[in-house]
């Protein structure tokens, strides 16, 4: 909820709710539990795993500048989602926050031990993703303004990269198939990213994409990579 005046910017949501959907066996005899010893065994069920997001102060230049990526864990990266933002769009002491202020890179690439795994020129970021995947890289967002007696609304579209360190597989089928990516484990991950314009307030927003696996059993459900 929005409020109207912008004497006082909303600080807090009216209400916020946590859904999660719920699949029901048709028939309750196709249950693993029903055929097997869930003591010893365990349903695996394929997944990705989206680390939380990663913040990186960038310097004040229009030049393409190095940004070293860590704290990967272990397991295997299937790709690195980045996107650049503006620090004063999100600032508390704002009287406005625009956090999907997303703006695409003029160039990246990216390198680990001394091998490019991707590199994008000249903002083609945005064709190679969709070529290589079956979704666009963004999304419809909308950006707040001081309108003075009352806020006013911009609808826009806020963009991101897919950095990938495994194969492209779209999938078009019902059938799920493993694309092994990259341990990297203690390593590190180099980018060399150019932003739009020089500002003293880039920062990068990183998130790294894992394979997983959900393995439940005796109503547990557990993360393995």
């Amino acid at each position: 909820m929005l409020a109207t005046s912008t004497g006082t910017a909303p600080t807090s949501l009216a209400s916020a709710n946590f859904q999660v959907q719920q699949v029901i066996l048709n028939n309750a005899g196709d249950a693993l539990a029903r055929r097997v010893d869930m003591a010893e065994n365990a349903y695996a069920f394929p997944a990705e795993f989206v680390q939380q997001q990663q913040t990186i102060a960038l310097a004040n230049t229009s030049d393409p500048q190095s940004v070293v990526l860590t704290g990967f864990r272990s397991g295997e990266v299937k790709s690195i989602q980045v996107w650049l933002y503006r620090a004063g769009d999100v600032s508390p002491s704002a009287n406005i926050n625009n956090p999907w202020n997303w703006a695409l890179p003029l160039s990246v690439e990216m390198t680990y031990a001394g091998d490019i795994y991707a590199r994008f020129d000249g903002q083609s970021s945005t064709l190679w993703n969709m070529l290589n995947g079956d979704k666009y890289p963004g999304f419809s967002s909308v950006a707040l303004a001081d309108g003075g007696a009352a806020f006013t609304t911009t609808s826009q579209v806020s963009t991101y990269v897919e950095l990938p360190f495994a194969q492209p597989f779209i999938n078009e089928e019902e059938h799920n198939t493993l694309v092994h990516g990259k341990p990297i484990t203690n390593g590190i991950v180099n980018l060399l990213v150019q932003t739009p314009t020089a500002e003293t307030d880039w920062v990068l927003g990183v998130s790294y994409v894992y394979n997983t696996t959900l393995l439940m059993s005796q109503g547990t459900c557990d993360y393995v990579f």
